[in-house]
């Protein structure tokens, strides 16, 4: 492993630590629901318990590193450094590995539900560039306009909830690739 690698691959474990330490990640996501109830009536009642504000700013902003594809703790670039080095692994650490790749795959691309808006789907990497660029980082004019309009429309509660449950699973999964790649490679 050169230099430069055990430098990203410690820097990454460093921020796994910072993310750990939040609220949201320490109560397990207890802090997040959504709750939907319904009658035979047709009449339908959505509540959401979601984290204060400035606790989810923090972890965003902590989060935000692993997820954009130009810094230096990307998690696809730390992967990949991580896959470089399983060569002589076991089978079994191997698979730990691709299955982080699998989970961070369906966080991000995939996600646990299917948004339509305005007839275009919305991954939750859409959810999160609109959120990340409409609304938390920067003032991008049509991503202010993405976010403004699916946040009025019916469909703003499971959006705003989408975008926090995918938050909250990417912090487990840095946390998880943090500690494989403590006990893996930085022994």
């Amino acid at each position: 492993m050169t230099d430069e690698e055990r430098e990203i691959l410690e820097l990454f474990c460093k921020r796994v630590d910072e993310v750990a330490k939040s609220s949201i990640y320490k109560d397990g996501g207890r802090e997040i629901s959504l709750n939907l109830k319904g009658d035979a009536k047709g009449n339908v009642a959505l509540s959401m318990s979601v984290p204060d504000k400035e606790v989810l700013l923090s972890l965003v902003t902590k989060l935000r590193q692993f997820y954009m594809p130009k810094e230096s703790i990307y998690f696809r670039k730390v992967y990949n450094i991580v896959w470089k080095h399983l060569s002589s692994a076991s089978e079994e650490e191997k698979e730990c590995a691709k299955s982080a790749m699998a989970t961070f795959k369906q966080i991000t691309e995939v996600g646990w539900f299917e948004f339509r808006f305005n007839n275009v789907k919305l991954t939750p990497k859409d959810i999160i560039d609109i959120w990340f660029n409409g609304n938390i980082f920067h003032a991008d004019k049509t991503r202010v306009k993405q976010f403004e309009l699916l946040a009025a429309s019916n469909l703003g509660p499971f959006v705003e909830y989408q975008f926090i449950s995918t938050i909250c699973d990417l912090a487990g999964l840095m946390t998880y690739f943090g500690s494989f790649i403590r006990a893996r490679l930085l022994k």
